[in-house]
């Protein structure tokens, strides 16, 4: 796979073709990385791009008229940046040459896979942009700047090694939209419910892997910990034992008054809790609607 910002290297080395004086080894792009906040070039990477990258003959950087120097351009994707529009001019100046922070959001918000619209609303807002950027400027910064298709996953956690922000940028690049978000120091939504099922899913599924480890102090402490809080996760979904309580508060109120109890009955109560079978699957009745994810 390529690097995230491989349109704007390509823009680079098509800037410095035939100059001899422009350093385009694999140091000297790297730097021109660095100083933009961007990740640097796996030496795989820069390979590959110095095979494939071959202007025509004749090729001239400064000539906008030159019939085969606009052809090649268009055909690796980087006109924009040779002849920009006013839009994406103010990538380079706001963007590029702006705030580090806006350009931390930025980068986790398209990790995140959110529509450009949706990102520069949000970038908008927080950072109480003026001008605003428009959708635009979004799509022309994750052409040149932030690729995030071009980039596998394995290579996206290669070339964030060792960088502050790996955590935060794997994770919305693995968890998407809400995970972006939050990272990114927004509130998004949370379906409590759901969120608990998830907690309650993975500490069992957590717990089911412990029988694969050998038996040692640490496996006794980390089962310990998993018990007690699928405990807690399963108390907090199906509130075991409260519904009952509830149920029989119901019946008294309604016998006092002497009226016919409109109540579920107590096994209604107690079959909605549920628990785990001895070969491992979950034994729960399924609410309406509820679906696992696949």
């Amino acid at each position: 796979m390529g690097h995230p910002s491989e349109n704007f290297i390509k823009f680079t080395l098509a800037q410095a073709w035939g100059e001899e004086e422009q350093d385009t080894t694999l140091p000297a792009l790297n730097k021109s990385l660095h100083e933009f906040g961007l990740p640097g070039m796996m030496e795989s990477q820069y390979d590959a791009l110095m095979a494939d990258f071959k202007p025509p003959d004749g090729f001239r950087f400064n000539n906008k008229k030159h019939a085969p120097t606009k052809e090649f351009m268009e055909e690796e994707k980087i006109y924009g940046l040779w002849s920009p529009t006013k839009e994406e001019k103010r990538v380079l100046l706001e963007i590029v040459d702006g705030s580090a922070g806006v350009r931390h959001d930025l980068h986790l918000l398209l990790l995140g896979n959110l529509p450009h619209d949706v990102v520069a609303a949000k970038l908008n807002g927080k950072w109480r942009l003026s001008p605003k950027f428009s959708e635009q400027m979004i799509d022309t910064y994750a052409h040149y700047f932030w690729n995030v298709g071009n980039t596998s996953q394995e290579d996206w956690s290669a070339l964030l090694e060792s960088k502050p922000y790996r955590d935060a940028f794997m994770a919305a690049l693995r968890c998407g939209e809400q995970q972006a978000l939050y990272r990114a120091g927004f509130s998004p939504r949370v379906d409590g419910t759901r969120a608990l099922k998830e907690a309650h899913r993975q500490a069992y599924f957590r717990l089911e892997a412990l029988r694969f480890e050998p038996d040692s102090k640490l496996t006794a402490e980390i089962y310990s910990k998993l018990t007690a809080r699928m405990m807690s996760l399963h108390e907090a979904l199906f509130a075991e034992g409260s519904g009952l309580q509830e149920q029989l508060k119901q019946f008294r109120q309604i016998m006092m008054k002497k009226k016919d109890p409109k109540v579920k009955a107590i096994d209604d109560v107690i079959s909605a809790v549920g628990s785990y079978s001895e070969d491992g699957t979950e034994d729960l009745k399924p609410e309406k609607g509820d679906q696992d994810d696949e």
